[in-house]
């Protein structure tokens, strides 16, 4: 007999909840990448781009974007991308929001790209995963409850 066991949001988020990137709160981090990091926390639903955030840490684009590589490991849009879709899993969490409004709240024109870059990213569709995390928080309400399909 074969059993599927959701995962929870925690085992499926690349960082844990409150951060939505894994790099955010590196103590050895510049400054001006840190504050980049936090601009893109605040905005990440809109129009967020590397120009903003050179000009705004008073670097030249092409400066920022090797600062920014140099300390995190990643492009700017990566890590833009991995702020958005991390936002977008925790939002999924509440039902009351629909997969189209989360998609524009996080960044994205439509719901066709989000879903591809959530897919991407997560290995499922974002109805899928809201499924997967609503099975868990069920399963979980209760203490004394198991795990169930």
């Amino acid at each position: 007999m074969s059993r599927t066991v959701a995962l929870a949001p925690a085992e499926i988020l690349p960082v844990p909840v409150g951060e939505l990137h894994p790099m955010q709160r590196n103590p050895g981090l510049d400054p001006r990448i840190a504050d980049a990091f936090e601009y893109i926390r605040a905005n990440c639903q809109g129009a967020v781009t590397e120009e903003q955030l050179a000009l705004l840490s008073g670097l030249s684009r092409s400066r920022f974007a090797h600062l920014f590589r140099q300390q995190t490991g990643e492009t700017f849009r990566a890590a833009l991308r991995q702020f958005r879709l991390a936002k977008a899993a925790l939002l999924l969490a509440d039902a009351a929001l629909r997969v189209k409004e989360i998609a524009a709240s996080c960044g994205y024109a439509d719901s066709h790209s989000f879903d591809k870059a959530f897919r991407h990213r997560f290995g499922l569709t974002p109805a899928a995963y809201r499924h997967s995390t609503h099975g868990y928080h069920l399963a979980h309400r209760d203490t004394n409850s198991k795990l169930t399909a």
